[in-house]
């Protein structure tokens, strides 16, 4: 009965440095594993700070361009002011009492 303990006693020693083996690299694939996972994260972070510096630096584009438009149509209606009161002055000069009032009417009326 003795040596079927001593070989009952090696196959467990077996079986355990197995387990110890199978844990050391269930182990080294976990950390392998989460060692990928922070260099995915960090390559994440990097590439969202990336996207937000381009959403602000078209932010501004756009904010730039509205303002670049609001001048444009603050000089177009100044400059439509401009020749309608020119277009008026000339009717006025000439006589020509109805194309005044069709000018007045489409311009400040409507």
């Amino acid at each position: 009965m003795v040596v079927s303990i001593k070989g009952e006693r090696d196959v467990v020693r077996k079986e355990l440095a197995q387990l110890s083996r199978s844990s050391a690299e269930a182990q080294a694939a976990a950390l392998a594993r989460a060692e990928a996972l922070a260099e995915q994260v960090e390559a994440e972070k990097g590439a969202k700070r990336d996207l937000a510096q381009r959403v602000s630096k078209l932010a501004a584009e756009r904010d730039d361009l509205q303002n670049a438009k609001a001048e444009v149509d603050q000089a177009y209606r100044q400059q439509a002011r401009q020749l309608v009161s020119l277009q008026a002055s000339q009717s006025l000069l000439h006589g020509d009492r109805r194309n005044l009032e069709d000018l007045l009417h489409e311009n400040f009326l409507m």
